[in-house]
């Protein structure tokens, strides 16, 4: 017999414990919450900038997101 009896089994248990590890740290490397960074000033609590451009970058949940949705207000100020 090539094999004995106990070493496939402790050969087959090695293999199942690499796939069930391999498996946990695929799973850890997908983000799960959203986290989200700018390099803009806040004023009020609010992140501002007065150029025309700001920068926004972050992760969200891979499995459950379908869409992120940021808002922009515009606020003009005009003077006769």
């Amino acid at each position: 017999m090539l094999f004995q009896n106990n070493s496939l089994n402790i050969c087959t248990t090695a293999v199942k414990q690499f796939a069930v590890d391999r498996v946990a740290d695929v799973l850890s490397q997908i983000p799960t919450e959203l986290t989200a960074t700018s390099s803009l000033s806040v004023s009020d609590g609010l992140y501002r900038t007065t150029a025309n451009a700001g920068t926004l970058s972050g992760y969200s949940d891979a499995i459950n997101t379908r869409a992120v949705t940021v808002s922009v207000t515009r606020i003009f100020t005009l003077s006769a």
